[in-house]
């Protein structure tokens, strides 16, 4: 299981993501999410497979 932190620095995102998690409130950056909460074709692995990174526009779903 990974981590990731809110896209706190893109509003456009950062609002997505509330929307889609459904809670009211707002994120700090030492908020994070796990990659259980975002659909496989949204999380890239990176060449060394020892960490992963969300596609751009990748929104929880989960």
């Amino acid at each position: 299981m990974k981590y990731f932190s809110f896209p706190i620095k893109r509003p456009d995102v950062l609002r997505m993501w509330i929307n889609a998690i459904g809670r009211d409130f707002i994120p700090t950056k030492s908020h994070i999410i796990c990659s259980a909460h975002f659909v496989a074709t949204d999380i890239m692995e990176k060449a060394n497979a020892s960490s992963v990174l969300l596609k751009n526009l990748a929104v929880p779903s989960i």
